[in-house]
């Protein structure tokens, strides 16, 4: 943008010899981001704020999804 050039004229590779190693950079980026003190901080202020670090953590319990689960029987 600082170039002033008109983005119509700007040429993009799109080729997949020039994106996969940009693409595996991005990804191993990101996994050394998260997997860094900073990275964990942020994924558990997230998980808090989704309300499910309780669950993650072990601290808590999510109720059943099973419809049926009322009418199964113990007897075998």
């Amino acid at each position: 943008m600082d170039s002033r050039v008109n983005f119509e004229d700007v040429n993009v590779e799109r080729k997949l010899s020039v994106l996969k190693p940009i693409h595996a950079t991005w990804l191993m980026e990101m996994y050394n981001f998260f997997a860094s003190a900073q990275g964990r901080v942020h994924v558990l202020e997230r998980w808090e704020k989704a309300g499910i670090k309780g669950v993650l953590t072990g601290r808590e319990v999510l109720p059943s999804v099973d419809p049926y689960q009322d009418s199964y029987t113990n007897d075998a």
